[in-house]
């Protein structure tokens, strides 16, 4: 398995999850002491509802020179690698791992690097932007 999960639910009632991942290169030291805040070594995926998911995902690629995740579907496309990704998903869509879930369509700007060191704003849908910096 190469990665391990715990859901949950953030302040807003959004589901959040914690991922470790097991392939990520020179993986940092875990902190000594309990699981804390401090135990979280970084961001690895947010969740961004689209109108159209091969679009973003096209978007992404042609701004960012970011590559999909895996094979690309048409409600769900992940596009970055193992230590980051943007999750893309279909508005409205069943959120995993419940089963009546939607995906949110509130505002969200996430702040990425893009591979090549390339700086963007990308907007994928009305409230939902990608700025990439560097």
């Amino acid at each position: 398995m190469d990665s391990e999960s715990v859901y949950l639910r953030g302040p807003d009632g959004a589901v959040l999850e914690l991922i470790a991942r097991h392939r990520l290169p020179d993986r940092p030291t875990w902190p000594a002491g309990p699981f804390g805040p401090r135990s979280l070594l970084a961001v690895s995926e947010v969740g961004i509802a689209v109108p159209d998911v091969a679009a973003a995902v096209a978007d992404l690629r042609s701004a960012l020179g970011c590559a999909p995740f895996g094979d690309p579907e048409p409600r769900f496309a992940p596009v970055g690698d193992d230590t980051g990704l943007l999750v893309l998903v279909a508005e409205r869509r069943v959120w995993f791992p419940t089963a009546a879930d939607r995906a949110s369509t509130g505002p969200l700007t996430a702040t990425v690097g893009a591979p090549d060191g390339r700086t963007a704003d990308i907007d994928l849908a009305p409230g939902r932007r990608v700025t990439a910096a560097v």
